[in-house]
């Protein structure tokens, strides 16, 4: 057996929650590619879990004296449960992000709002966050100013201000590690009267974003606020 590897661990990882995320389906170990799960392949983030802390455990991996059961311990829970958060939000994110990429969508809705989906996140100061990258764009954003910590955080799909907030540069959720935060079509009114619907046409992005599972989710991590 191959000594650990991080990188190959969150291979391994990505293949197992391809399963867990795709019900009825699994990523082939030869090809990589999808096909139908066969009995008994089927898997879970519970099974999922639990796989990914064997495999470490099973490649020789020890943890740092003093980061047992951190999440630098990567055979923990803590960072089992950062990887399956890493992949699902972000694979949920970019989805919701490439489902409105189109004319009908753009049009109906044109408008994004950011608002805080778990009161149990640990907490950000997103108006700062949002107000900052807001000046930072200058004439290049056409969105809202967040008057209050609640926002409004409101701006056009393809602004660049959702980039402009992410930690990873990436126009979907997760904008930061276990954020929180989600985005929903905004209230045509609320968004008229803020004046970001008067800017015409918008075109459907044909950019194809990615986030590499090592950039979401490093092998270190020293602070996750």
């Amino acid at each position: 057996m191959e000594p650990f590897s991080y990188p190959a661990y969150l291979a391994f990882a990505e293949r197992i929650l391809y399963s867990a995320m795709h019900d009825g389906f699994v990523l082939d170990t030869e090809t990589n590619q999808p096909r139908k799960a066969l009995p008994g392949e089927g898997i879970n983030t519970t099974k999922a879990r639990t796989l990914m802390r064997k495999w470490v455990q099973e490649h020789g991996y020890c943890a740092v004296a003093g980061e047992e059961n951190t999440v630098n311990d990567l055979a923990s829970e803590a960072r089992a449960d950062l990887v399956i958060w890493a992949v699902t939000s972000c694979g949920a994110g970019r989805a919701h992000w490439e489902s409105a990429q189109n004319t009908n969508t753009l049009e109906l809705y044109p408008a994004d709002e950011l608002y805080l989906s778990d009161t149990f996140a640990p907490k950000r100061d997103w108006q700062t966050r949002w107000n900052t990258a807001r000046q930072r764009l200058g004439p290049a954003t056409i969105s809202s100013v967040a008057t209050s910590p609640d926002g409004p955080f409101i701006a056009l799909k393809n602004d660049p201000i959702w980039c402009a907030i992410s930690r990873w540069g990436v126009p979907f959720s997760p904008f930061d590690f276990y954020d929180g935060m989600l985005v929903r079509d905004a209230d045509d009114d609320k968004t008229e009267a803020l004046g970001i619907l008067d800017c015409g046409t918008l075109k459907p992005s044909r950019k194809k974003w990615s986030v590499p599972l090592i950039k979401i989710a490093p092998e270190r991590i020293d602070d996750l606020r």
